[in-house]
């Protein structure tokens, strides 16, 4: 019998604390470590149910020199259920889908994350590797590598969803293309580029600071960690 172990679990943490959470091997939640800090999940400073996706906010209880009270670290999670069905006693986060900073704004004055949009085009066979480029709040491109050529109904019905999913009054581009260079000077990809994230990787915006919003900290800190 061929032995195969088990991936390595994930851990998702933060440099201002220890540990936040890690991932069971059992069910794939992430457990939250509920001994060392307080987890908040939110929407418009609103608890989520179970299920639901939020910005992360945490409280840490034993960081007595400088106290992180309501911190908001910017990424977006799904809250999981409240204790884990293989028996930890810790609540769980279902998914961390990436960072606050790569929300799309949106003419009606909502905004979207990428995951919206990005579940939508993986359930897509032809596509390969795509890249969600956010032009003006009106205006999408993007750039998909596909397996072979697709045929223009393909096309169309991608575009279709996510015309739905982004809203009346924004318009979606389609570039297919064969390959996708690197997002910055260092070679990293990102699969999707916010208005914002643009800007930063030109170096236009360095250490932007944002609105702490509902939520602030007891030290002097930026309330998004700079990216």
């Amino acid at each position: 019998t061929l032995f195969r172990p088990r991936p390595r679990p994930t851990a998702f943490q933060d440099h201002s604390w220890i540990g936040k959470c890690w991932e069971c091997p059992e069910t794939g939640l992430y457990h939250v470590c509920d001994n060392s800090l307080i987890v908040e999940v939110l929407r418009n400073g609103r608890p989520v149910g179970e299920g639901e996706t939020g910005e992360l906010v945490g409280t840490a209880l034993h960081s007595y020199a400088m106290p992180f009270i309501r911190y908001r670290l910017g990424d977006v999670v799904t809250r999981g259920p409240a204790s884990c069905p293989c028996g930890a006693p810790f609540s769980t986060l279902g998914r961390i889908q990436g960072r606050l900073i790569d929300r799309f704004p949106l003419p009606d004055g909502s905004s979207i994350h990428p995951f919206q949009i990005e579940v939508l085009l993986e359930g897509q066979g032809w596509i390969r590797r795509f890249q969600i480029i956010q032009e003006t709040k009106e205006s999408f491109r993007i750039s998909i590598v596909a397996r072979g050529v697709p045929v223009p109904q393909q096309v169309r019905t991608v575009e279709g969803l996510l015309r739905e999913s982004l809203g009346p009054g924004v318009q979606v581009k389609i570039d297919l293309v064969d390959q996708i260079p690197p997002s910055s000077a260092s070679g990293k990809f990102y699969p999707y580029l916010q208005m914002d994230r643009q800007r930063a990787l030109a170096g236009d915006v360095g250490n932007r600071r944002i609105g702490p919003g509902p939520c602030t900290t007891a030290a002097s800190l930026d309330p998004l960690r700079r990216n």
